[in-house]
């Protein structure tokens, strides 16, 4: 198969993505395209941003604007690699499952990781024990989150439910640019150019902060009630339940 620049395009169509992650969409097909003709292996990509991504990270905890700006900064190019990998690993006919965990897994703790970086940063230059306890906990939460919503689909796979967990999965594909999918994406933290990267690069972190740590106490129980309520009403089928 020849690499060509519109085959790098087509791994990552435009038209797909949300309006946050156009900018890295426009610059990624490049990216792809110059690692499929090096023949550069898509789980170096992928370990090349897990680095990238904590060294960002340690500038933001270092506090003070300018680290905090050239760590966002780092982390958003991160992001850019973390957009190329998977389109590499298509076009190089090298793609498994274990990429994929990789990818998913690191990028959820990411999301958790800069909230907490950020408390920290901000602890160290107000000296304020309050944003420490704030990164930590808005941390804590955002994975109990995610948590909550896996362990309901584990809930639907031990009840042997997986007509319900198609439907779930093609509701959520089918939702993802209306107006309440992208304001959940605007406060997803570590995610493209969201209002965790404009309100470090304006100086509004503190206030990011403040906010974010409401949100995520409310919206984890509302996941969890709603969670619980529809399996709740959910019968298992049990009697076309295989033992392993």
């Amino acid at each position: 198969m020849e690499i060509t620049l519109d085959l790098a395009k087509k791994q990552r169509p435009l038209k797909n993505l949300p309006i946050n992650m156009k900018i890295t969409g426009w610059i990624s097909p490049y990216l792809i395209y110059l690692f499929s003709i090096l023949s550069i292996h898509p789980n170096l990509i992928t370990l090349t941003w897990i680095v990238l991504a904590f060294i960002g990270f340690y500038f933001i905890a270092l506090g003070n604007y300018t680290n905090m700006v050239v760590g966002i900064l780092i982390y958003h190019f991160a992001l850019l690699l973390d957009s190329s990998d998977g389109g590499v690993a298509r076009i190089l006919g090298k793609t498994n499952a274990g990429g994929e965990f990789l990818d998913r897994f690191f990028s959820t703790i990411n999301r958790s990781l800069i909230l907490l970086v950020i408390g920290f940063g901000l602890f160290r230059v107000r000296q304020d024990t309050l944003f420490l306890y704030l990164g930590i906990f808005s941390a804590i939460f955002l994975n109990l989150e995610n948590l909550i919503k896996l362990k309901g689909y584990e809930a639907l796979i031990n009840s042997n439910r997986f007509d319900i967990i198609k439907k779930k999965i093609k509701k959520n594909r089918k939702t993802r640019h209306n107006i309440k999918f992208y304001i959940y994406e605007a406060f997803r933290p570590g995610n493209h150019f969201t209002l965790s990267f404009f309100a470090i690069i304006f100086s509004l972190a503190d206030l990011y902060l403040y906010i974010f740590s409401v949100l995520i106490f409310f919206q984890t129980i509302y996941v969890f009630t709603k969670e619980f309520f529809i399996l709740k009403h959910t019968k298992q089928n049990l009697l076309s339940k295989q033992k392993f």
